[in-house]
């Protein structure tokens, strides 16, 4: 057996217990990996003859493991066991040497994409440490974002990844087991629990949960919970409607007096209908997007929009125009740029900790008509939280 392997080892089951014990193992093999002591190829000992060694059950040590699959570390299979997968040495670029390039990947692109402030807040953060943005649009195509993805982490010619994410989990788990140990990948917006990576996300939740609570303290019992069906299963609009959910639940109310309507065309839905629903319910809409759609609907329709009487949404650095008061929780795309920007520079930095999910964020406004002033465009990728 490798020494080197067997001396940390020794170290694990002699140190303290400060550090969870399957930190302790996952640091421990990622430095002796990346150092080169576990050379690539290296065939480690059965989980359950290194679960005895290490002196701690299988489930801990299978933690471990799989966090350094998911890093690309280590690989699996029948025949060979648990092995080790050396980081592979980067094409291009000499030792010693870094790349100044971070690709900076939107889910779309608008003529407004670059006046946006995620954008400017990335830019600006990213130039004064130094570097610069490669930018790439990945046109709303899942597919298109991956394999933009994937030949970065294949061939990079930069030195780290920031991507508003619309991957699905599956690419996710592929892209970690490509990813080179020191190369920065932090995805935006969204967070793949079962895939072990870098986020900085939108507290969903928190702003579902403050939008439920404003309307709860004003004597509303019901809300009416208006999306798209596309977006519908995105981790940031479930977590949304969670948020709702957990605030009529401190209430004991009943969750299920939330009315989730979902459209495909806002034409599906009948305008009288929704108008009358709305006499006596709280409209949340997802995004401003079902904002946009709903009152254009209602307006195109000769509907009372003033029948609207609760309304709440969620917003970033764009406004749209209500002929009503509204409750909009605020994300700071500020904080998001900031907190990805110095998570990437920690990486670059050497930083080899665990994954690390990070929260940007938000506030409560009340926005009365004469404060919804429309922006000229439509700023698509900060539509997507």
């Amino acid at each position: 057996m490798n020494q080197e392997l067997v001396r940390k080892i020794e170290e694990i089951r002699n140190s303290d217990g400060s550090t969870p014990v399957y930190l302790r193992i996952r640091q421990a093999l990622e430095e002796l990996i990346v150092s080169g002591a576990l050379p690539d190829g290296y065939r480690l000992p059965s989980d359950r003859q290194l679960s005895e060694m290490l002196g701690t059950t299988h489930i801990t040590l299978g933690k471990a493991l799989n966090e350094l699959r998911n890093q690309g570390l280590l690989g699996r299979s029948r025949s060979l066991g648990t092995f080790v997968k050396a980081p592979r040495e980067r094409d291009g670029i000499a030792p010693g040497e870094r790349s100044k390039l971070v690709a900076v990947i939107f889910d779309q692109t608008t003529r407004s994409t670059f006046l946006s402030g995620l954008f400017i807040g990335l830019h600006n953060h990213l130039q004064q440490a130094g570097l610069e943005i490669l930018f790439l649009s990945s046109n709303g195509s899942p597919e298109t974002q991956f394999s933009q993805i994937r030949g970065i982490l294949t061939k990079p010619n930069c030195c780290g990844c920031l991507v508003w994410s619309i991957l699905t989990a599956p690419q996710v788990r592929e892209l970690m087991q490509l990813k080179p140990v020191d190369f920065p990948l932090i995805l935006l917006d969204k967070y793949y629990e079962e895939a072990g990576h870098d986020a900085v996300i939108y507290d969903s939740s928190a702003a579902g949960l403050e939008i439920g609570r404003y309307f709860l303290r004003r004597g509303w019992k019901k809300f009416i919970f208006l999306v798209r069906r596309e977006v519908f299963n995105y981790s940031s609009i479930q977590d949304r409607l969670n948020g709702l959910k957990r605030s009529l639940a401190e209430n004991n109310l009943n969750p299920g007096t939330i009315e989730v309507i979902r459209y495909g065309k806002i034409d599906e839905i009948d305008p009288h209908e929704f108008v009358e629903k709305c006499q006596n319910a709280v409209l949340v809409s997802a995004y401003l997007r079902e904002a946009e759609d709903i009152l254009g609907l209602l307006e195109s329709s000769g509907c009372d929009v003033d029948a609207i009487r609760a309304h709440g949404t969620f917003n970033t650095d764009h406004a749209v125009s209500f002929p009503h008061e509204v409750i909009e929780y605020d994300f700071s795309v500020d904080d998001m740029a900031e907190k990805a920007a110095t998570l990437l520079l920690s990486r670059l930095n050497g930083d080899r900790s665990t994954w690390k999910l990070l929260s940007a964020k938000g506030r409560l406004n009340k926005k009365t008509p004469e404060q919804l002033i429309r922006k000229p465009e439509y700023i698509n990728q900060q539509e997507q939280l």
